[in-house]
């Protein structure tokens, strides 16, 4: 499988230009990269520093059913966390996944996953935004950062083909993104979820926070916590943070 990417210089955030694109008229599935980012954002509008070095793309799908929407992120997590992993195969190195959308290297930050869905002249649309810290060391980002961040140069040791990886992505993406949410892809995020069996902050949608305990993940792929004794899972909206 495969999606036409469309590599650009600077722009304000790949999710703009694939929605702009939309309304413009684009009617088939593609995926845009950009070189620089200068207001990249993730969840809640936070801000998303996309220097040089990084791969910074929005893959934009139409049709999508929204039993796939509601386990989009789940899905390119394991799509990106996969192809990650593959890079870094030499090393031994595993990510971590911190739910929704979020991959960790020893800690840091190396991915971010942001799906956005919409309707288009009667036409439903899935944009996909993926993050990946490639050359871009964390020395490249300025002022305070959420936490700390990782960038795959710094465990390959030389510098990462930005434009193989996003083509890489981009059809592990398509592959995931196709169908019924498969078993193997919650066994393999379980297995690498951040904080399992820990302590964690939980923010649900409403903004509420509270103390609880990652339990694993149910066959929706939502995120099951415990509280007080009881078990639970998240619902879309909610994420995770460290006390």
């Amino acid at each position: 499988m495969a999606i036409p990417i469309e590599w650009l210089d600077e722009v304000e955030s790949t999710q703009v230009v694939a929605r702009e694109r939309v309304v413009a008229g684009l009617c088939e599935g593609r995926a845009f990269a950009a070189r620089v980012q200068t207001r990249g954002y993730g969840r809640h509008g936070r801000v998303w520093q996309s220097p040089e070095g990084g791969l910074w793309m929005t893959v934009a799908l139409p049709g999508v059913s929204a039993e796939v929407v509601a386990s989009a992120g789940l899905r390119v997590g394991v799509a990106c966390g996969r192809v990650i992993e593959a890079k870094l195969a030499d090393g031994g190195v595993r990510v971590s996944v911190k739910w929704p959308n979020d991959l960790l290297i020893e800690g840091g930050k190396v991915c971010g996953v942001l799906c956005e869905s919409f309707v288009h002249g009667g036409r439903s649309w899935l944009l996909v935004g993926i993050g990946i810290n490639a050359n871009n060391r964390a020395g490249s980002l300025a002022g305070h950062l959420r936490r700390p961040a990782a960038a795959l140069v710094e465990w390959t040791g030389t510098a990462v083909d930005v434009r193989a990886l996003g083509e890489a992505v981009a059809r592990e993406v398509l592959i995931l993104l196709d169908g019924t949410l498969e078993r193997e892809v919650i066994e393999w995020a379980a297995a690498r979820l951040w904080k399992l069996d820990e302590a964690i902050g939980v923010r649900g949608a409403d903004g509420v926070r509270m103390e609880a305990i990652v339990r694993g993940l149910d066959d929706g792929g939502r995120l099951v916590v415990e509280v007080g004794g009881r078990r639970g899972v998240l619902g879309v909206g909610s994420e995770v943070e460290e006390l």
